[in-house]
């Protein structure tokens, strides 16, 4: 599981090049938050490479853009580790601001770097001082209709659903997990709800709670037993849950909606199932497009040590 370490922003610069070195910085392009530049700007001897999705409409291409090329290149999924080893040599260590990368972007970047025999491998999350939680449900997003990931296409379950388990992983945007709930048929009894409880939002359970109504008061009344808090900081935390509830089934859904560590807890556990058994994991995702910044200031900078997820 990866190591979990946790500094001040004025501390973190010079631990993260402790734990070095580091060849290469890949990041969002975003820039309109104040944590999207934070590496760029503390870090600024690393190489940096910016990912983005190529547009709404197709999250499995991507387009890159790196100090040594003056434009941006599209690429599909299937070539993206091609496309990296053109930039980052074998042997060398990468780290990953995931900060503002998407989930989706997460599940095809690290199987490409796994393709590129690096020999160190972590991801950071830049925790903001303060978040702005929309009002209105899904106000500031471009959310796409619920499929799973190009690539990644699981086996449809099985008729009656007795052997089957769907995760939901609650975040701050209202309304968004309704959408998964109204959509599939899914019998109560087999829904488990994982609300992250994050250090580094205020209240961030009970913001989460409300988030998900309508249908998450009345589901936590009747099935107490099904709701879970857990350290939205930990990816250990959440491996451990979706590897316990899966020694239990035969199907398992994951809807990952919640902050970005618990994200990686959920790529940490299914990357760590053979391809077999991934055909019995469905990933539901509504690829969303955040149109208006939504965090302020820098509170802490998290790192994972991911290098065992190379193997």
């Amino acid at each position: 599981m990866p190591e979990i370490r946790c500094w001040l922003p004025e501390a973190a610069s010079l631990h993260l090049r402790n734990l070095g070195p580091w060849h290469c910085l890949i990041s969002s392009e975003r820039g309109d938050e104040t944590r999207a530049n934070w590496c760029r700007d503390h870090l600024p001897e690393i190489p940096i490479l910016l990912v983005r999705p190529s547009d709404s409409a197709t999250p499995h291409r991507f387009r890159i853009k790196t100090k040594n090329r003056a434009t941006e290149e599209e690429t599909d999924w299937s070539k993206l580790a091609n496309y990296l080893g053109e930039e980052i040599k074998q042997k060398q260590g990468v780290l990953i601001d995931m900060s503002l990368l998407s989930f989706d972007t997460l599940l095809y970047l690290l199987p490409a770097l796994r393709e590129l025999n690096l020999s160190r491998l972590a991801c950071i999350y830049i925790a903001p001082e303060k978040y702005t939680f929309p009002l209105q449900a899904l106000s500031d997003q471009l959310i796409n209709p619920i499929e799973q990931p190009k690539a990644y296409i699981a086996l449809a379950l099985d008729a009656d659903r007795q052997q089957a388990r769907h995760l939901v992983f609650l975040g701050f945007d209202k309304g968004r997990a309704w959408k998964f709930i109204d959509k599939y048929d899914w019998k109560y009894d087999h829904i488990h709800v994982f609300l992250g409880d994050p250090p580094f939002v205020k209240d961030g359970r009970e913001k989460a709670e409300n988030a998900a109504e309508p249908w998450f008061k009345l589901f936590k009344r009747n099935h107490p037993n099904h709701v879970t808090g857990i350290d939205a900081a930990d990816p250990s935390a959440v491996a451990d849950l979706c590897a316990s509830l899966w020694r239990e089934c035969k199907w398992l859904d994951i809807v990952p909606l919640g902050p970005k560590p618990m994200n990686l807890g959920i790529l940490w556990f299914y990357f760590g199932l053979t391809e077999e058994e991934r055909g019995r994991v469905r990933l539901l995702y509504d690829f969303p497009v955040q149109r208006a910044p939504r965090s302020h200031g820098i509170k802490q900078i998290y790192f994972y040590d991911c290098t065992r997820m190379l193997t």
